[in-house]
């Protein structure tokens, strides 16, 4: 899978130990190779502006192959303009790879401007001649409401039929589908085994979520050298956030003889490649010595990086940094926005942290309401220091204050962070 695929519907890919994994896999249609696309591939040099007198069948292969070669890049720099104009004329000579592929560019933006209801046009023709990947694409609008009404029950039909006919982003999304009851009755044994079909089929997205099936129990006994091995095969496939759990496997020996200095490695693999969580994790190596030296700077390099995409522990830790000078000057209001970001997100220690500013005024003006509003979510999560401080609090607040404050907690939505698209 290369950067133009996307995700939709679940938040950012969990780490190590957590039960979801993304779902709604599109791919362009050109990444899977089946009899419809398969192309011999033209050199750059070769290329000629095509005769249209051709007959509609051969000028719409033409089309789509120089639109192949634009769209990724091959013996020529890629263009993502050029080749959805070639595509469009592909598509309207009747190629039916071109009409997915046409939809996949104007779902994504990619050389047009996005278009979800035209996307979605032509996805359908495409899908109704057959092409497993516009079920595919077709079945994640479907699910996500986007550019046509929603309809689960009919994005499972479509996603089970292209993942019989041997897609395996069909056979991932249709998984994901019996994983959460979206269109069906929840079912994990069904939702394991679509996994495995797509992850032997090597989907580095499918590999993943397979093994983490395996650490959780989900539809199988729990196996964690098989979730170590299913991690490692991801992992090696170049999919950071696999990368990211095959490092946690290392340093707490899941599946593995512990080796702290290995989930190093793969922490920076992942990070290098822009994954927040493996940002976030190889900056906790470096502030706690972890399979590394102690260095605060490179902690604080890394989890700045994490938590400006979003990250609620690394935007926690960065507060903890400021609060306590660790590695820099101490900066109360600094240590502040940080908690207030990560309590955005959904931190509990975020939460609490944040709830203590307010209540004493560090970094902040003192609120009595807003300390409790944040030190009750913290509590909702059961974080025990929020729930002592929270039985402290309570009896400050004048009823009216009470009120307003519990209004708050309750009308809050923690932001998605680093939600994958």
């Amino acid at each position: 899978m290369d950067d133009t695929g996307h995700m939709a519907f679940l938040p950012k890919p969990p780490t190590a130990g957590e039960k979801t994994v993304p779902a709604a896999q599109r791919l362009p249609s050109g990444m899977v190779a089946d009899s419809l696309t398969m192309t011999r591939g033209v050199p750059a040099s070769k290329l000629a502006v095509p005769d249209e007198d051709l007959p509609l069948d051969a000028l719409g292969e033409l089309l789509f192959e120089q639109a192949q070669n634009l769209f990724f890049g091959r013996g020529m720099p890629q263009d993502f303009a050029a080749a959805a104009k070639l595509y469009r004329k592909a598509a309207e000579a009747g190629h039916i790879v071109a009409q997915a592929q046409l939809g996949y560019c104007l779902d994504t933006g990619k050389g047009v401007t996005q278009d979800s209801a035209e996307a979605v046009k032509w996805y359908t023709t495409a899908a109704q001649q057959g092409n497993i990947h516009a079920q595919n694409n077709l079945g994640c609008c479907l699910l996500n409401g986007e550019g046509i009404s929603q309809d689960a029950d009919e994005a499972l039909r479509l996603f089970l039929k292209a993942a019989t006919l041997g897609s395996p982003q069909a056979q991932y999304n249709l998984a994901c589908c019996y994983r959460d009851g979206r269109g069906t009755q929840q079912d994990s044994a069904q939702a394991f085994r679509w996994f495995r079909k797509a992850a032997e089929q090597g989907y580095n997205v499918a590999q993943r979520a397979l093994a983490l099936c395996y650490l959780n129990g989900i539809g199988t006994p729990v196996n964690l050298d098989a979730a170590f091995q299913w991690f490692q095969r991801s992992a090696q496939q170049g999919y950071a956030p696999a990368q990211v759990d095959l490092g946690y496997c290392y340093e707490q020996g899941l599946g593995v003889r512990p080796n702290a200095l290995l989930g190093v490695e793969w922490y920076r693999k992942a990070a290098e490649h822009g994954e927040p969580t493996g940002q976030c994790q190889l900056a906790l190596c470096y502030q706690n010595g972890r399979g590394v030296t102690t260095d605060f700077d490179n902690a604080l390099k890394w989890h700045l990086m994490a938590a400006n995409q979003g990250h609620p522990t690394a935007q926690y830790q960065l507060g903890q940094f400021f609060e306590q000078g660790l590695g820099v000057k101490t900066d109360l209001a600094e240590a502040f926005k940080w908690y207030r970001r990560g309590a955005e997100n959904g931190n509990p220690k975020a939460q609490y942290k944040c709830g203590l500013c307010y209540r004493d005024g560090r970094g902040t003006e003192p609120d009595l309401i807003e300390a409790w509003k944040w030190l009750k979510l913290s509590a909702n999560q059961n974080y025990k220091p929020a729930e002592s401080e929270l039985a402290l609090l309570s009896p400050l607040l004048t009823p009216r204050e009470r009120t307003e404050a519990e209004q708050r907690a309750g009308e809050f939505l923690p932001n998605i962070a680093c939600q994958a698209r």
